[in-house]
C-alpha cells in the first residue's frame, strides 16, 4: 500500500532530480515512434524513461531528449509524473468509494436477512400459538373431564362460558410467509455475491495501479542510478525450460525457477536479451517472468485469496447469528411449554408487528379478551425442528471455519514461497 508519506518522499525526490531537459515520463506503449523534421528517426519501448518538454509547436507533442538527440513524439504515448500522480490519486479515489459503497450495500443486505430470519422464526413459533377466548353459552357446557386448569377457572367463574381456541396464525398463512421471505433471502444472498465479486475486481484494480505507480517509481530510481542499465532486472523461468539463442542458433537451456538478469529487446518486442554465464543471449519472453511482473501476480492471487477469507467470514457471521436466535426462541419456547398440560397459558398477550427493511408487514390480529396458550405437541415437534437445525447450522460453520483454515495455510505457502523467490531475485 502506497502511503502518502511514500508518495510525497517519491514526488520531491523526483523534482530533484529533473534536470534542465525537463521533466521525466515513462513509455506507456509496447513501441512509440520518434519523429525528427517529420520522419521517425528512432523508437523508444515500453517503460523506457525520458526527459521531456511541452513541444513549442503543437499541444498534442513532446520534445523527447534521447540519445543525445531531441525528438518529437505523441503526448498520448508517454506519462509524466505529474500525470502518474494525478491518475493515481484519481483512480484510488474512486476505487475507495466504490468499495465503501459496495461495503454498505452488503451490510445492509446482511441486516435485512437477519430480520428475514427473525420472522420465520417468529411465524415457526406463532404456529404452536392459540387465542384462547371465553364465550357465553345459552346453556351449559359439558366439558367432561377436567384436562386444565383454564377448564377449572372457566367453570368456577361461571358455568354458561364455553372456550374457544383460534390458531393465532394458519397453516396457510405461515406457509406463503416464509416462502416469501425465504426467496427474499436468496435473492439477496445473490445480490451480496454479485456485489463481493464487484468489490474483488475493484480490489484487484487498486492492486495493479498501486504495483504500477510502485514500477515508475521503482524504474525512475534506476534510471537516476544508471541510465544505461536501468531496465535489467532479475527474471524467472516459469516454463519447463527455456531456450537461449545466438543468431537464431539455440545454445543453452535454462531450467525451471532458475533465476538470470534480463534485459528489453528494443528489436524484437517478444523476446528478451539474458545474461548467462557472462554472455547475452536472446529468449523468448513468455518463457519468463520478471520481478515486477512477479510481484504483481502475487498480489492478484494474495488479493483473492483474502477476499475469499473475508466471504466465508461474513457468512459464518451470519450463520451465528441465526444460530444464537435460534436458541434463544428455542429456550423461550422450551420454558413456555414445560407443563404437562396440552395448552399452557402466557403470562400475557404478544401483540407485536415484525417490520421489514422492504416495508412488508406481518401483524397479528389479536381478539378481543383473548389469552395466549401453547399448543404443547405442536411447541414439542418445533422444539425438535430446531434441534435439528441447530446441528445442521453448527455443521455448516465447521465447513466454513475449515475452509477458511485452508485459504489461511495456502496464504502462508504462497507468501513464503514468494519472499524466497524475491531473496534469490535479490541476491542475484
Amino acid at each position: 500500500m502506497i502511503t502518502k508519506a511514500k508518495l510525497n518522499v517519491f514526488i520531491i525526490f523526483t523534482l530533484f532530480i529533473q534536470s534542465s531537459y525537463g521533466e521525466l515520463a515513462r513509455v506507456i506503449n509496447d513501441e512509440i515512434d520518434l519523429y525528427k523534421k517529420s520522419k521517425i528517426r528512432n523508437f523508444l519501448v515500453r517503460d523506457e524513461i525520458v526527459h521531456v518538454k511541452d513541444s513549442r509547436l503543437d499541444d498534442e507533442w513532446f520534445e523527447v531528449f534521447y540519445d543525445s538527440q531531441t525528438f518529437l513524439a505523441r503526448k498520448d504515448e508517454l506519462q509524466t509524473l505529474h500525470q502518474a500522480v494525478l491518475q493515481y490519486e484519481r483512480n484510488k479515489s474512486n476505487i475507495i468509494n466504490n468499495i465503501e459503497r459496495l461495503n454498505t450495500n452488503i451490510h445492509q443486505n446482511d441486516d435485512f436477512i437477519v430480520e428475514l430470519f427473525a420472522g420465520i422464526l417468529q411465524v415457526q413459533w406463532d404456529r404452536t400459538v392459540f387465542f384462547q377466548l371465553y364465550l357465553p353459552s345459552t346453556k351449559p357446557t359439558k366439558f367432561g373431564r377436567i384436562k386444565s386448569e383454564d377448564q377449572l377457572e372457566a367453570l368456577s367463574r361461571n358455568k354458561f362460558q364455553r372456550i374457544k381456541r383460534v390458531e393465532k396464525i394458519s397453516l396457510r398463512k405461515a406457509k406463503k410467509l416464509n416462502r416469501r421471505w425465504q426467496k427474499e433471502i436468496d435473492q439477496i444472498n445473490k445480490e451480496n455475491t454479485d456485489f463481493r465479486q464487484q468489490r474483488l475486481r475493484y480490489e484487484k484494480k487498486m492492486s495493479l495501479i498501486e504495483n504500477e505507480f510502485e514500477r515508475f517509481n521503482n524504474l525512475v530510481n534506476q534510471f537516476t542510478k544508471s541510465p544505461d542499465t536501468y531496465l535489467i532486472e532479475p527474471y524467472v523461468v516459469i516454463g519447463k525450460y527455456a531456450s537461449l539463442f545466438h543468431k537464431l542458433k539455440r545454445i543453452h537451456e535454462i531450467s525451471m525457477d532458475e533465476i538470470v538478469l534480463c534485459n528489453v529487446n528494443r528489436d524484437h518486442p517478444d523476446r528478451l536479451k539474458v545474461e548467462y554465464f557472462g554472455s547475452w543471449y536472446d529468449a523468448l519472453k513468455k518463457s519468463f517472468r520478471s520481478k515486477h511482473g512477479a510481484i504483481k501476480s502475487h498480489r492478484l492471487t494474495i488479493k483473492a485469496i483474502e477476499s475469499k477469507i473475508e466471504n466465508f467470514q461474513d457468512e459464518i457471521q451470519l450463520f451465528e447469528l441465526r444460530k444464537t436466535m435460534v436458541r434463544s426462541f428455542k429456550r423461550n419456547l422450551s420454558y413456555s411449554s414445560n407443563i404437562n398440560d396440552e395448552f399452557v397459558r402466557l403470562k400475557q398477550v404478544n401483540d407485536y408487528g415484525f417490520n421489514t427493511v422492504s416495508t412488508q408487514k406481518y401483524w397479528i390480529d389479536v381478539p378481543a379478551g383473548a389469552t395466549e396458550v401453547i399448543h404443547r405437541s405442536r411447541a414439542h415437534r418445533l422444539l425438535r425442528d430446531w434441534e435439528k437445525e441447530l446441528e445442521d447450522l453448527e455443521y455448516s460453520l465447521n465447513l466454513k471455519w475449515l475452509e477458511v483454515r485452508k485459504l489461511k495455510q495456502e496464504k502462508v505457502t504462497k507468501e513464503a514461497t514468494f519472499d524466497h523467490l524475491i531473496f534469490r531475485m535479490n541476491e542475484l
